[in-house]
């Protein structure tokens, strides 16, 4: 292989048109630095050193320079000024990734690529592609139906179905002056077990419905989560929060859904109620959400605010920034 070529390849080779699997996992050779998933350390300390560990490795490797020094200062003998590195360093910074790996799961530090052997890649497109066909067979039977529907009006029930009970309910009664009778004063500190709440995964259809008064306006409060490993790059699981007075629904790692209502590294779903204004400091107001578990090759979720459609979202899984 010409040598051109062989650097064109590990330093860019996903980015090349049509890239074959071993160009892109040449790349892998920026990436072969220190990792670390031990508790306490800053996932972005460790993401802008990894990108240094790329840039002064590009820099000896294939630019025959050494740039350490123009990492931090500039210098009268050094042609390589601080500017220069950060204007490269740029290069290597534009990576959908965490910074730290996990420490509870066996996720893999992202990005990450599937590695078919002998004819997999192969069988795994035929299984996409049926499962395509299915799609749009169960698609095109709904429609039909509907339509058979239209033509026998007389046939259609005269009454909506008994709304299901939830399978959990928690009424939160405190000392607190609620909606309707008393409510939980949250302290920041004591969490509020969900005891006996389903598991939700890939394919889970679920809605979820409570009022919440944020006492005062802050970067991040948590409402609620279940998850593995919360915070950690391997996070597997839902989290509401309300960011800067916004709820935010975060739905990360359920074995390969991909979204935020903007995509985030590893492959996660979070998604911003767009209802004109935030939740301010002396107002209650209900957050429901719905996820319709993965449908078509995405996830779909709605978000309604006091009773408003604040965002429907369908993103797929395999979307990227």
């Amino acid at each position: 292989m010409p040598y051109d070529q062989f650097i064109t390849e590990q330093i860019a080779g996903d980015l090349l048109p049509n890239a074959s699997q071993d160009q892109q996992l040449a790349t892998a050779f920026n990436r072969l630095h220190r990792q670390t998933n031990e508790g306490g350390s800053v996932a972005e300390e460790f993401r802008l050193t990894g990108i240094n560990d790329r840039t002064t490795t590009a820099g000896t490797a294939f630019l025959g320079l050494t740039l350490e020094c123009s990492r931090c200062h500039d210098h009268k003998f050094d042609p390589i000024k601080q500017s220069d590195f950060y204007r490269l360093s740029a290069y290597f910074s534009d990576i959908d990734e965490f910074g730290l790996y996990s420490h509870f799961t066996f996720s893999q530090p992202t990005p990450a690529m599937l590695l078919y052997q002998g004819q997999e890649r192969q069988q795994h497109e035929a299984a996409k592609t049926d499962v395509q066909r299915a799609e749009e067979d169960y698609e095109r039977t709904l429609r039909e139906a509907g339509l058979r529907w239209k033509d026998q009006p007389d046939a259609m029930i005269s009454a909506l179905p008994e709304v299901r009970k939830p399978v959990l309910h928690m009424p939160l009664d405190g000392s607190a002056e609620g909606i309707s009778g008393g409510a939980t004063l949250c302290d920041g500190d004591n969490q509020i077990a969900c005891d006996g709440a389903p598991e939700f995964g890939r394919t889970s259809p679920f809605s979820l419905s409570l009022w919440v008064r944020p006492a005062k306006k802050q970067p991040r409060m948590l409402v609620l989560h279940q998850s593995v490993a919360a915070e950690d790059s391997g996070f597997r699981g839902l989290q509401l929060t309300i960011d800067d007075g916004h709820p935010w629904l975060l739905l990360r790692n359920l074995e390969g859904i991909r979204a935020f209502l903007q995509v985030l590294p590893e492959g996660n779903v979070r998604v911003e109620a767009v209802l004109g204004a935030a939740l301010r400091r002396i107002e209650r107001r209900h957050a429901g959400r719905v996820g319709d578990g993965v449908r078509g090759g995405g996830v779909g979720v709605d978000v309604d605010v006091d009773g408003q459609r604040g965002a429907t979202v369908h993103i797929d899984e395999s979307a990227q920034h």
